[in-house]
């Protein structure tokens, strides 16, 4: 089946420091308190998907450590994917990437979203690099 990519749009932060670590972070705030990344607007076409990909560096909370977080994608403010991530004791700072595909999608422009949200008492920080990218194929 032939694929034809319609468009492709690709985010990061404008402002960085060496090594692409974001100033002071964006905190995650607790409890399941919720921080939209990026956001993308993404033409579709008939018979299409749009896959979604997020990737990102949370910084060393202590008060986080053995709790949750909970990183979702959004369509136009409806909540398309959800996946509940268990932080281990031991590594942090942790890069997580998410991969996530969104099918049949109707015509038109349509805001792409990231979120992160706590699932524990303490607060985290978002320390990038951030990178949110999606691109809309059509399947012809």
């Amino acid at each position: 089946m032939p694929v034809t990519l319609i468009d492709y749009r690709i985010s990061q932060p404008s402002s960085a420091v060496a090594a692409g670590v974001l100033p002071n972070g964006v905190t995650i705030p607790a409890p399941i308190g919720n921080t939209n990344l990026l956001g993308i607007f993404m033409s579709a076409g008939p018979q299409n998907r749009v896959d979604l990909q997020l990737f990102v560096v949370i910084a060393n909370p202590l008060s986080l450590r053995g709790t949750a977080l909970f990183f979702s994608f959004f369509r136009d403010g409806q909540m398309i994917w959800i996946s509940e991530v268990g932080l281990n004791p031991n590594t942090f700072p942790v890069a997580f990437n998410f991969h996530a595909g969104d099918f049949n999608v109707t015509v038109g422009f349509h805001m792409y979203s990231g979120q992160i949200s706590n699932g524990g008492p303490g607060e985290a920080n978002v320390v990038g690099p951030v990178t949110f990218s999606a691109a809309a194929y059509s399947l012809t």
